[in-house]
C-alpha cells in the first residue's frame, strides 16, 4: 500500500477577503474577476466579500485558461468536473478501506 503526503494550506470559507485583495493575490483583473463570478466559478459572501477559498479555485481557474485557451465559462465547467472527479476518488478510497477491512 502507497501512503500519500498533502502538502498544503488549509483555507476556510468562513474566511473572506475583499475583491481587490482577491485580484491581487490572484493577479485578477476586476473584468475576469466579474466573469468568474457571471461563470459561477465563484461566489461572493457579500458586496465585494469572497471567501478565501476562492483563491485557490482562480488560481487553477487561470492555469486552466491560459494552458488550453479555454473561455472563463469553459473553465468554470472544466473546474466542476474536477472536483467532482477528486470527491469521487476520495470516496472510492473509502469503499475500498473499508472493503480492506
Amino acid at each position: 500500500m502507497m501512503n500519500k503526503v498533502v502538502i498544503g494550506v488549509v483555507m476556510d470559507d468562513r474566511l473572506a477577503i475583499s475583491g481587490e485583495e482577491l485580484c491581487g493575490r490572484s493577479h485578477l483583473t476586476t473584468e475576469d474577476l466579474d466573469a468568474l463570478v457571471d461563470a459561477g466559478l465563484i461566489a461572493p459572501l457579500g458586496r465585494n466579500l469572497y471567501p478565501e477559498a476562492s483563491l485557490g479555485r482562480v488560481r487553477q481557474a487561470q492555469r486552466l485558461k491560459q494552458g488550453l485557451g479555454l473561455e472563463w465559462e469553459t473553465v468554470a465547467v472544466l473546474v466542476d468536473l474536477l472536483r467532482e472527479i477528486d470527491n469521487l476518488k476520495h470516496r472510492l478510497d473509502i469503499l475500498e478501506a473499508l472493503h480492506r477491512r
